[in-house]
């Protein structure tokens, strides 16, 4: 008859527990990577006034590079357990909030979407669009490193 004793299952069981604690850590990590990509593109696309924009009393009401500088990333709630991030235009603080504050990106949409008096100039769609390959390589890439460099510790 044979007889096996197991040993090692402690060790094992704190290894995995490792594993999905790194497991959620390298994969918002790959996400934000993924999202840089994206963003990047989408600021180099951003539409630029030449000159900034007065009004009638000279003061600043719109300035170059609002928008531009307003291009980040988010991290959004999970959502049925995924991981999510988005790549969006941040609002102004609220106290610099206006259609009058040269410090306000508000119409970032009317560039995206256009108007009924202005056609569309789009950044961030044609951003997404145009880096999607490259964003989901970055995001791989960023699993593979993280997964070597885990694996490199001996966990497993």
């Amino acid at each position: 008859m044979f007889k096996a004793t197991p040993r090692g299952i402690p060790e094992l069981k704190q290894a995995l527990r490792d594993l999905m604690k790194e497991q959620r850590s390298a994969t918002r990590a790959a996400l934000y990577r993924a999202a840089q990509v994206i963003r990047d593109d989408a600021k180099l696309r951003a539409p630029v006034l030449s000159v900034p924009i007065r009004n009638k009393k000279g003061g600043l009401k719109r300035k170059p590079g609002t928008v531009k500088k307003a291009i980040g990333i988010t991290q959004l709630k999970p959502q049925s357990g995924l991981l999510r991030a988005a790549v969006r235009v941040r609002p102004a603080p609220p106290a610099k909030r206006g259609a009058n504050s040269p410090h306000d990106p508000f119409y970032w949409k009317f560039l995206e979407l256009g108007t009924s008096k202005m056609r569309p100039r789009p950044f961030l769609l044609p951003a997404a669009r145009s880096r999607f390959a490259a964003a989901v390589q970055a995001f791989e890439d960023e699993i593979a490193k993280r997964l070597r460099a885990f694996l490199g510790k001996g966990k497993l």
